[in-house]
């Protein structure tokens, strides 16, 4: 939608197609063409037009979608956890090559978000395809995304 006033409120019709990692991602935009984004914390299932967030509601285990995407600098990788874990986040190259640690450490329950700039490290990250890696216990969930010039 575009053209709106800022009520705080947008009403949207669920979508009927079923899905079972469905994410939004709203951008609000002002009239000098600043920008914000903001996404659901945690993946929801729609099933037969309702949402469906969980038994109970419960946060769930999830990779959110890196931003930006393609990204030319630092990268925002966020994950949400059920309960408290031990958690490590890498960044793999196409071939599988571990590139970055991003996070190797015990994390509280909730969402966390972390910035990554492609240029730490010894050698930094070129320009490509990559993927993050989130491990907890014996889950894992991944995501792609692009290193722009």
């Amino acid at each position: 939608a575009s053209g709106l006033a800022n009520s705080g409120v947008f009403h949207w019709t669920v979508p009927s197609k079923p899905a079972l990692d469905a994410y939004v991602r709203a951008i609000a935009r002002d009239t000098s063409g600043n920008a914000r984004v903001d996404q659901s914390d945690a993946p929801f299932e729609v099933k037969n037009g309702v949402l469906a967030v969980g038994a109970g509601g419960e946060m769930q285990l999830a990779l959110l979608p890196p931003t930006p995407n393609p990204a030319v600098g630092r990268l925002r990788l966020s994950f949400t956890l059920p309960t408290a874990a031990s958690v490590k986040l890498i960044v793999l190259d196409v071939t599988g090559r571990e590139v970055a640690t991003v996070v190797d450490a015990w994390q509280q329950a909730g969402r966390h978000e972390i910035v990554w700039d492609r240029r730490s490290g010894r050698m930094g990250a070129a320009p490509g395809v990559y993927f993050a890696r989130l491990q907890v216990g014996h889950d894992e969930r991944v995501r792609k995304f692009i290193l722009a010039q």
